[in-house]
């Protein structure tokens, strides 16, 4: 991605969304190993 140019809104939320997903994902799996 460019760096000057910024995402636009849906895509910086839709970022925002995948990582809290995979870090919830990740919390929540990871004590099973």
């Amino acid at each position: 991605m460019p760096k000057n140019q910024a995402p636009s809104r849906r895509d910086f939320i839709r970022g925002l969304g995948l990582a809290a997903g995979g870090a919830a994902l990740g919390a929540r799996t990871e004590p099973l190993y």
